[in-house]
């Protein structure tokens, strides 16, 4: 099934800017590629990403899990100081919402 998928930034902060934006798309699509994640669009904002991609009703979940938690991890190294001026540890919000198509 294909999914549209949002996810923000944590409170929504506006993280997605210049050099931030780009290494995050990045580090999603490779994240993608790593986990064999069939992930055919990524577009950002300046506080939450979209994400067109395909997967099974009981993967998507875990399939979440692994590009916010891996793409995190990916940005907060190439960007250490994000968790100062952000005053946080999470680069994502808990939560996503999703549209089946």
């Amino acid at each position: 099934m294909l999914y549209h998928v949002w996810f923000a930034t944590k409170n929504r902060q506006w993280l997605l800017l210049g050099d931030v934006e780009t290494a995050a798309k990045e580090c999603i699509r490779q994240v993608a590629i790593e986990k064999g994640i069939r992930l055919l669009e990524c577009e950002t904002m300046v506080d939450h990403v979209h994400l067109l991609l395909e997967a099974a009703p009981t993967e998507l979940s875990e399939t979440i899990r692994l590009l916010k938690g891996g793409s995190a991890y990916k940005v907060f190294r190439q960007f250490p100081e994000l968790k100062l001026d952000a005053k946080t540890n999470s680069f994502w919000q808990v939560r996503y919402a999703e549209t089946v198509y």
